[in-house]
C-alpha cells in the first residue's frame, strides 16, 4: 500500500513541476469548449467584498438612471455602453466633433470602477497618431536584457496590456498607424499580447474606440491595407452614431452643464456583480437558429448595400462608402448571441425591472435587442410595433386622448399609442415624445394600468383613471381592426430622432447621409425580424442537434492509463476513437469549417506547414489555438511520463524515496513543449524569429553568439501561430528558419 501512495505522489508532483511552466499562460481546450474562450471573468476576480445581486441590480438601477437624467436624451447610448460592459465587448463610436463622444465613455467606465474595491485599476487613454508606438499596446522591449544576454524581453506595465487597466478609450482612431493597429488585434479579440516566446493575459474588460469620421470614410482612409481597417472593425460588437446636435434646448443646457462641470456626478455602477446574470441567461435551441437565420438574411441585405456602394465611389457617384455595422463573420455571429443576451438584462436595468422580476429567458419579443449588434445605434430605434389610440387634426387631439393632472392643479392631455406585443401604452405629447408609459398588468385578478416610467417633466403628474377606463374598448376594437396575432409580434422602425435631426437642416450633408443610411437599415431589420416571425409559424419545429460535452480531466488521465500498456495496433485503434469524438466536437462548434479542421490535423500529422487566409473574423487563430494546445496537452504529457519512468526505474522505493525523487527534480526536469504565438507588423525585427545576437559579448570579446532561448528558433518551440503574417517586412519574412520542424499556422 505504501508503495502505491509514493508512486501516486510523485506523479503528482512530476505533472505540478512539468505543468508550472507552460500551463499558467494557457487556457484549456476544455474551456473553450465551455465557452469561457476569450476570457473567464473580467471584472469579478477584482471585487474583495461583493455584494448581494439584489444590492447590486439595485443600485446599478439607481445608477443608470441618475447617469441617464444627467446626460439627458442620451438613453439608447447609456443603455448600449451598459451592453458593452456586461458582455465585455468593444464598441465604436462615431460622429462629428461635439457629440461628448468620449467624455460619456469616460463616465460609464469610471461609474464601474467606482464600485470597485481596487482603487489601482484604470482606464487606459490613448489619443492615436501617426507616431505612436506599438510598445502602447503591448509593452516596450527591454534593450538591456538583449544587449547582454541576446533576449527578447518585453516589459508590459504600463502598456494596455498592463495588469491594472480594465478599460480601453481610444480617441481618434482613424489617425493609428498600421503596427499599433496590428499590436491591437490579438489584444481584441483573444485578450492576449502575442510576443511570440511569451503570451501575455490581459484583464481588459471593454473599451470605446471612438472616431470624427463615417465609418465608410475610415475604411477608405486605410488604402492598400484595407483588411486592417476592416478587422479593426469587426472586433467592435457594438456601433453607435452620436450626432453632434441635440434634439431640445433642454438636452443641449444639460450636455454643456455636464461636460463643464463632470465633477458634479460621482456614481458607482456596479455591473461587474451582474455579469453572473448574463450567465445565467438561456436562449432557447429554436431561438438560437432564428438568430442565425436572422443574421444571414440581414448579411444578404448589407453585402448588396455594400457592394453597390463601392461601385458608386468607383465611379465617382458618391464620396463615403457605405460599411455595415456587422460584417456578419463567423466570429461576429457568434458574438451576437453574448451581446443580446447582455441587451437582456441591461433592457431590464434601464427600465428599471425589479430584482424579483427579471426574465432570464428570451422571448420573441426580444430579437428587437439584436439591432444592438447588427445595426448602428443611433438616435433612433428597432422596436415592438406599437398602434395609434388618439385621433389627431389640426394639431388638436379630438379621440382617444388621456387626460392627466399635475399636482398643482394644472391639466393637459396627452395623445396615446398602444403595443399589444408587451402590453405598454405610450402616452405622448404633440411632438410624438413619450413622456408616461403605462403597463396593463394583473393585479388581484384584474387587468389593471400601471405607470411603468415617467419622463423629469412629467414626474409631478397622475393620469386620470376614467381617461384609462374609457380606452379598453377602443383597444379592443383596435386590434381586432389591425388582425394582431399576440403569438407573433411584428416590429416597426422609430424614426423620429432622425426625423426631427434631419428637419432642423442644420446637419452636415456627410452626416445627413449616414443617418439616411441608418434610417434605411432600421426599417430592413425590423423587414427581416417580421419575415422571419412569419416563417417560423409555417415551418415544422426543427430538433437542434445537443453539442457533444467536453471530456473531464478524470476521463482523460483514465484513457491514459488504459491505453497505455496495450499493444501498438489497439492502441492506434483506441487513439483513432478517441480522436473521432473529439474532431466531431469540434466541427459542432466550429460550423463550416470542417476542410479548415481537416487541414490542420493533415499538417499535424505529416509535419507540413499551413498557410490560412480569408477575411476578418474566420476564427483562423482560434481554431489553431484549440488544436495545437490540444495537441500540445498529449506532448508534454508524453514528456512527463518518460520522466517519471525513467526516474523510478533509477531510484528504489524505500524510506527516502520522495526525498531522492525530490533532489533528482531539482538538477533535472522534463522536456516541455510550446507553441509560438507571433502578431506581425512592420517594425517587428527578423531576431523575434532566428534569435538575437549577444552585443556586448561581441563588443568585449569580438564573438557573434546568438542566443535563441526567445525566439521561433528554440527547439521548445513544435507549434507556431503567425498572425497577420502579410504585415510582416521582407526581411523578417526570410528569416524564417526553414530548417526547423514545426507546424505553422500563418493566419
Amino acid at each position: 500500500m505504501s508503495k502505491i501512495i509514493d508512486l501516486k505522489t510523485i506523479t503528482i508532483l512530476m505533472a505540478l513541476v512539468s505543468y508550472s511552466v507552460s500551463a499558467i499562460a494557457t487556457i484549456r481546450c476544455e474551456d473553450f469548449y465551455k465557452n469561457d474562450y476569450k476570457i473567464k471573468s473580467v471584472l469579478s476576480p477584482v471585487l474583495t467584498t461583493p455584494k448581494s445581486p439584489q444590492t447590486a441590480w439595485s443600485e446599478s438601477i439607481t445608477a443608470l438612471n441618475q447617469i441617464d437624467q444627467a446626460v439627458y436624451g442620451r438613453s439608447q447610448v447609456i443603455e448600449a455602453l451598459t451592453t458593452a460592459v456586461l458582455a465585455k465587448e468593444f464598441v465604436w463610436i462615431n460622429g462629428e466633433p461635439g457629440g461628448a463622444k468620449t467624455y460619456l465613455s469616460r463616465l460609464m467606465f469610471q461609474s464601474v470602477l467606482n464600485s470597485i474595491p481596487e482603487k489601482d485599476k484604470k482606464i487606459f487613454v490613448l489619443q492615436f497618431h501617426k507616431l505612436i508606438s506599438e510598445g502602447k499596446i503591448s509593452g516596450f522591449q527591454k534593450f538591456s536584457s538583449m544587449m547582454k544576454d541576446g533576449k527578447y524581453e518585453i516589459e508590459t506595465a504600463s502598456s494596455l496590456v498592463g495588469d491594472k487597466f480594465l478599460f480601453l478609450i481610444a480617441d481618434e482612431a482613424e489617425k493609428s498607424n498600421p503596427a499599433v493597429l496590428n499590436a491591437l488585434l490579438s489584444v481584441l479579440n483573444e485578450r492576449k499580447a502575442f510576443l511570440g516566446s511569451k503570451v501575455v493575459d490581459s484583464i481588459l474588460a471593454s473599451g470605446v474606440f471612438t472616431s470624427n469620421k463615417t465609418t465608410g470614410e475610415f475604411i477608405q482612409g486605410f488604402y492598400s491595407d484595407r483588411p486592417s481597417g476592416e478587422a479593426l472593425l469587426d472586433r467592435m460588437a457594438i456601433k453607435i452614431h452620436i450626432p453632434n446636435q441635440q434634439l431640445s434646448s433642454r438636452e443641449t443646457i444639460a450636455m454643456y452643464d455636464l461636460v463643464k462641470n463632470p465633477q458634479k456626478l460621482k456614481i458607482s455602477l456596479p455591473l461587474g456583480e451582474l455579469q453572473a446574470l448574463v450567465n445565467k441567461v438561456k436562449v432557447p435551441d429554436e431561438m438560437m437558429a432564428e438568430i442565425v437565420e436572422i443574421a444571414r438574411s440581414f448579411d444578404r441585405y448589407v453585402t448588396n448595400k455594400a457592394d453597390k456602394s463601392r461601385e458608386q465611389v468607383r465611379y465617382g457617384e458618391v464620396e463615403s462608402e457605405y460599411f455595415p455595422a456587422n460584417q456578419f463573420s463567423n466570429r461576429s455571429v457568434r458574438r451576437m448571441v453574448q451581446v443580446f443576451k447582455s441587451s437582456l438584462i441591461a433592457s431590464q436595468l434601464m427600465q428599471g425591472v425589479p430584482f424579483e422580476k427579471i426574465r432570464l429567458t428570451p422571448k420573441k419579443e426580444d430579437l428587437s435587442l439584436l439591432a444592438k449588434s447588427a445595426l448602428y445605434i443611433g438616435p433612433s430605434q428597432v422596436k415592438l410595433k406599437t398602434f395609434k389610440v388618439s385621433e389627431i387634426k389640426d394639431g388638436k387631439i379630438i379621440s382617444g386622448g388621456v387626460h392627466i393632472e399635475s399636482d398643482f392643479g394644472v391639466r393637459s392631455e396627452l395623445q396615446a399609442e398602444y403595443s399589444p406585443y408587451d402590453g405598454k401604452l405610450y402616452l405622448q405629447d404633440l411632438e410624438g415624445n413619450s413622456q408616461i408609459i403605462l403597463k396593463l398588468e394583473n393585479t388581484s385578478g384584474q387587468n389593471k394600468w400601471v405607470i411603468h416610467s415617467k419622463s423629469v417633466e412629467f414626474h409631478e403628474y397622475t393620469v386620470s383613471e376614467n381617461s384609462l377606463s374609457s380606452l379598453n374598448n377602443k383597444l379592443s376594437d383596435l386590434l381586432a381592426k389591425n388582425n394582431v396575432d399576440l403569438s407573433k409580434p411584428q416590429f416597426e422602425m422609430d424614426s423620429t430622432a432622425i426625423d426631427k435631426l434631419l428637419s432642423k437642416g442644420t446637419v452636415k450633408e456627410r452626416t445627413q447621409k449616414e443617418l439616411e443610411s441608418i434610417k434605411q437599415d432600421l426599417g430592413q431589420f425590423a423587414d427581416t425580424l417580421n419575415q422571419q416571425i412569419d416563417k417560423n409559424n409555417q415551418r415544422p419545429t426543427q430538433v437542434v442537434q445537443k453539442l457533444l460535452p467536453p471530456r473531464s480531466a478524470k476521463e482523460i488521465r483514465s484513457f491514459r492509463r488504459e491505453v497505455k500498456d496495450l499493444p501498438e495496433k489497439e492502441r492506434v485503434s483506441r487513439y483513432y476513437d478517441w480522436m473521432t469524438y473529439e474532431v466531431k466536437a469540434l466541427r459542432q462548434r466550429f460550423v463550416e469549417l470542417e476542410h479548415y479542421i481537416e487541414a490542420h490535423l493533415t499538417g499535424i500529422l505529416s509535419e507540413n506547414h499551413l498557410y490560412v487566409f480569408g477575411p476578418p473574423g474566420g476564427a483562423k487563430t482560434a481554431l489553431a489555438e484549440v488544436i495545437l494546445k490540444s495537441e500540445l496537452k498529449k506532448l508534454n504529457a508524453d514528456q512527463v511520463n518518460a520522466f517519471t519512468a525513467k526516474v523510478l526505474a533509477s531510484k528504489k522505493t524505500d524510506q527516502k524515496f520522495v526525498r531522492a525523487v525530490l533532489e533528482r527534480m531539482k538538477q533535472e526536469k522534463p522536456k516541455v513543449f510550446e507553441r509560438f504565438l507571433l502578431q506581425f507588423h512592420k517594425l517587428l525585427p527578423e531576431g523575434v524569429l532566428v534569435g538575437f545576437p549577444k552585443i556586448e559579448k561581441q563588443l568585449d570579446e569580438g564573438i557573434e553568439e546568438i542566443e535563441t532561448s526567445t525566439s521561433l528558433a528554440s527547439e521548445k518551440f513544435i507549434f507556431a501561430i503567425l498572425d497577420e503574417v502579410d504585415k510582416a517586412n521582407p526581411q523578417t519574412i526570410t528569416a524564417l528558419p526553414h530548417s526547423c520542424i514545426k507546424i505553422f499556422n500563418f493566419a
